[in-house]
């Protein structure tokens, strides 16, 4: 409870401070072991976003989880783990759930998006100063403390101090932390996608999430805890950047599909991201790496120099193809090429039938 000090739980240890909003137990286990291989870290204490009965049952089957697992278990026996649930929503009271696309940086078309109804318990958080109440009651005597989402890791690097060992020589106690979104090309349907999913980053992406680091000893008491920096001294940037994995807040089963947290055009593959997918022994889809093959019945698409041809591209545009063919037919326009990616509305099964009867020519473009 947060009305009871408890200073010796976590005193002289390197505490992941993390926090989840619906990722599944199976992340959890993922994102501590990587912190204590890469990092050395040896407790986490995780701030459980939903309701205190739900934190129960995911607690019950996150233990249940690592027993069923004997390496596992005997690596991650040396970490203490404390699962905070508070008995009060933290988010926004009006906003949607954070998984909604609508809450994603990168989403496309936010504007043509329906507001979801406010859901306090899964919002974005808002009350910020949760992070220094914890550090009074239960992280002042750490030895060092990294902030993080629980869908979010610290880049291994070549390097021989851990993210912790920096925070201590750091002038102040404090580093600052520069972070990347991560996101999968594809994910398999109905499966919870893990972080060995996100092979690709954004090539254009221009603004950068942080977090922090810390050695409390070495903090001036005035300092002030927030979610993405720390109040009151200076931060020093340092040689350490972090990774937020967007699916697996976004994209499990029943959510948001990869197009609607992000324009996948902008992806490209990241051989640090499949570094990591192949240090959780994954298997992630990947992007397509050779150009469509032109068929036989490309090259036969009848035309002529006094036919006209139109190319177009179109996604989710179902309800309005038919007249946009008629009208261009109307005024002389006698082939159709059209590209498609990523339809949810039924627009690739009308096309395609279009193209069955012969008033256009359909592709479904992989990009």
């Amino acid at each position: 409870a947060l009305d009871q000090v408890d200073h010796e739980r976590f005193a002289g240890r390197n505490v992941i401070l993390g926090t989840s909003n619906g990722e599944s137990v199976a992340v959890w286990r993922d994102w501590l072991l990587w912190h204590k291989r890469h990092h050395g870290a040896d407790s986490a204490l995780i701030i459980d976003r939903d309701a205190p009965a739900k934190v129960d049952a995911r607690t019950s089957e996150f233990s249940a989880l690592l027993q069923a697992d004997s390496q596992i278990m005997a690596e991650l026996d040396s970490i203490k783990v404390v699962i905070l649930a508070v008995d009060r929503p933290l988010g926004h009271p009006n906003s949607g759930h954070e998984a909604h696309p609508i809450n994603a940086p990168d989403a496309p078309g936010k504007d043509r998006m329906k507001k979801p109804d406010g859901d306090p318990w899964h919002s974005p958080l808002s009350y910020r100063l949760l992070y220094d109440l914890i550090h009074w009651q239960f992280l002042k005597d750490a030895s060092g403390v990294l902030n993080l989402n629980v869908n979010e890791l610290v880049s291994q690097g070549d390097r021989e101090l851990s993210v912790f060992d920096a925070a201590q020589r750091a002038q102040g106690g404090v580093i600052a932390l520069s972070g990347q979104r991560a996101y999968p090309w594809n994910l398999r349907k109905a499966m919870e996608p893990c972080f060995g999913d996100h092979i690709c980053a954004r090539f254009d992406q221009t603004s950068r999430e942080t977090r922090w680091c810390v050695a409390p000893a070495r903090l001036r008491p005035e300092a002030i805890w927030m979610p993405t920096r720390i109040l009151g001294v200076k931060t020093y940037p340092a040689n350490f950047k972090f990774w937020r994995f967007m699916g697996l807040r976004h994209c499990r089963p029943g959510g948001a599909s990869i197009s609607q947290i992000v324009p996948k055009s902008s992806l490209v593959e990241s051989s640090e991201l499949l570094k990591i997918a192949k240090h959780f022994g994954a298997d992630p889809k990947r992007q397509p790496n050779t150009l469509p093959t032109v068929t036989k019945a490309d090259k036969q698409i009848p035309g002529s120099q006094n036919r006209v041809a139109l190319v177009t591209t179109m996604k989710n545009d179902g309800p309005f193809i038919l007249e946009w063919i008629a009208y261009h037919r109307a005024i002389g326009v006698s082939n159709f090429l059209v590209y498609t990616n990523d339809c949810t509305d039924g627009t690739d099964d009308f096309l395609r039938q279009l193209e069955n009867k012969g008033f256009c020519q359909w592709r479904e473009n992989p990009y």
